[in-house]
């Protein structure tokens, strides 16, 4: 019996963490990696060049992870809410 958010989540598929995401933000890393290194040739061997380099794309790597957390998190809070109602229904039809 699915009495929890999570269980339905997993048996629906609806949100889960697989691979492919964490591999999309591994690779939008290393992409912006590469196009920050050629701005931050501009500035040369300096501390901003080196801040720009991997500052973008760590803070792009850390923002696809908090998204993506924030909205399963959302997800299993809005699919218990639902369950709950659904139990609430039933319980007051019989």
């Amino acid at each position: 019996m699915l009495n929890k958010a999570d269980d339905l989540n997993k048996l629906l598929k609806i949100e889960l963490a697989t691979g492919k995401s964490l591999l999309m933000a591994v690779l939008m890393f290393f992409c912006l990696l590469f196009f920050m290194a050629l701005v931050a040739q501009d500035f040369g061997e300096t501390g901003t060049g080196q801040m720009i380099m991997w500052g973008t794309p760590i803070g792009f790597f850390i923002y696809r992870v908090i998204v993506k957390n924030t909205r399963a998190s959302n997800m299993c809070k809005a699919l218990n809410l639902h369950l709950e109602n659904i139990v609430k229904q039933a319980y007051q039809i019989t």
